[in-house]
């Protein structure tokens, strides 16, 4: 989900509740071990 009103930061959708945050450009092998570690959580 993406919040505009925030500032953008990694730190501060952390602070917010966010368990992750990935940045752009994407990069497909990363999003896909992230989303299998949250799976596993």
């Amino acid at each position: 989900m993406m919040m505009p009103e925030m500032d953008g930061s990694a730190e501060t959708g952390l602070n917010v509740g966010a368990l992750d945050d990935i940045l752009k450009p994407v990069d497909p092998a990363i999003v896909k071990a992230r989303v299998q570690n949250h799976i596993a959580l």
